[in-house]
């Protein structure tokens, strides 16, 4: 299941790196710029996606982890939008869709996985922090 959490977790980043609509926001925290604005390659990430992986293992998996953080606070400086957190989770289906397809094995995992996104976008959306500005 590990290597599977990895797997979508760039195939989601290597699709939402480059959306129309949330693109900009992940370009904010690459950690070098690309020589194409609009078309960021996922080295970019290279130092964030991993801590990405460990927080959805950490979720779905109840792995341990080091590093704790308010995942609210951590993402106010984005200033998101409604919209955008919206694009985020249909962007994030579609790639778990994929997977279901690819590991129909493991139904109840992402079953699971589509649960916590649904909670996090609710956790997000009730945030008087992000949204009670």
């Amino acid at each position: 299941m590990e290597n599977i959490v990895e797997e979508v977790v760039r195939d989601f980043y290597q699709k939402a790196v480059n959306d129309f609509m949330i693109g900009h926001h992940f370009r904010k925290i690459a950690e070098f710029k690309p020589t194409d604005p609009l078309e960021t390659p996922l080295e970019a990430f290279s130092g964030h996606i991993p801590r990405i992986v460990e927080f959805w293992k950490t979720q779905l998996l109840g792995h341990k982890s080091s590093e704790s953080f308010n995942l609210i606070s951590a993402h106010e400086y984005l200033l998101i939008k409604k919209g955008e957190l919206g694009r985020w989770v249909v962007l994030f289906k579609e790639v778990l869709q994929n997977y279901k397809g690819k590991y129909p094995d493991h139904e109840s995992f992402f079953l699971l996985w589509e649960q916590k996104i649904l909670h996090f976008q609710n956790k997000f959306l009730n945030s008087t922090q992000l949204f009670g500005r």
